[in-house]
């Protein structure tokens, strides 16, 4: 039996949705941290957020070792990941997702909107296909 490599991944965005929600015991899964957390072939490595609080506190709750104030941060200190999850504003996704577009990611779960501009989004869907990385935006709770 052959055992798949575990895929490691980032939260940017330490929200509600990036995992604030109060589902670290709930059987829903309403965050992207709890995602990661409970699917075997995922470890949660780092997290971005400004906030020096909610960073830490996020880290904690989650068991996360890697905390950065943004983004290229993160990439300058040389941290590594195949999957982030771009869970910030609206206003900061074309920001955070270029820059990501950086590093070593293979795919990007991104909350939706991509961006707040349909020019701006069909660029970065453009600049991700170009470079061979998944993108992917969240609708799945646009209900809920």
């Amino acid at each position: 039996m052959t055992v798949e490599p575990m895929l490691t991944a980032i939260v940017v965005g330490c929200g509600r949705i990036a995992g604030g929600a109060p589902d670290s015991d709930s059987p829903a899964i309403l965050s992207h941290a709890a995602a990661y957390h409970r699917h075997e072939g995922f470890q949660l490595t780092a997290c971005v957020e400004p906030d020096e609080t909610r960073r830490s506190e996020f880290m904690a709750r989650w068991g996360i070792a890697l905390g950065f104030a943004d983004i290229e941060e993160a990439i300058a200190e040389g941290a590594n990941w195949d999957v982030a999850s771009i869970c910030t504003p609206t206003t900061r996704h074309a920001a955070d997702l270029r820059a990501i577009l950086q590093s070593r990611t293979r795919a990007v779960w991104c909350e939706k909107p991509l961006t707040s501009s349909a020019p701006e989004s069909a660029d970065i869907v453009t600049a991700y296909d170009r470079a061979g990385k998944h993108l992917a935006v969240n609708h799945l709770r646009r209900w809920h």
